[in-house]
C-alpha cells in the first residue's frame, strides 16, 4: 500500500506469484464521517483536479474546526461536494 499516483491517497498493488499483478487507485477505506475521506471523495477544483497536500490540508481543517456540531458539518460539507 502507497500513494502511487502522488494524489495524496493510499493505493494498493498486488503481486500473486510474481504473475498477477493488480493496481487499485485510491483503495481509500469507507468512513463519510471522517474528514480525510470527506474530502477525498468530494474535492476537485474548479478544473476538476484532485486536490494538492495544502489544498487537502485546508479543507480539512475547515471541516475540523466544526468538532461534532452537525450544522456547521453539513454546512462546510456542502462547499465541498463535487459538481458535475
Amino acid at each position: 500500500m502507497a500513494d502511487f499516483n502522488n494524489d495524496t491517497r493510499p493505493d494498493l498493488a498486488v503481486s500473486a506469484n510474481g504473475q498477477v499483478s493488480v493496481v487499485l487507485i485510491n483503495a481509500t477505506p469507507g468512513k463519510p464521517d471522517n474528514s480525510d475521506y470527506f474530502v477525498h471523495q468530494h474535492y476537485l477544483d474548479f478544473l476538476a483536479r484532485e486536490p494538492d497536500l495544502s489544498g487537502f490540508d485546508y479543507w480539512k481543517l475547515h471541516i475540523d474546526q466544526c468538532g461534532a456540531d452537525p450544522a456547521c458539518l453539513r454546512e462546510r460539507r456542502s462547499g465541498l461536494r463535487r459538481h458535475s
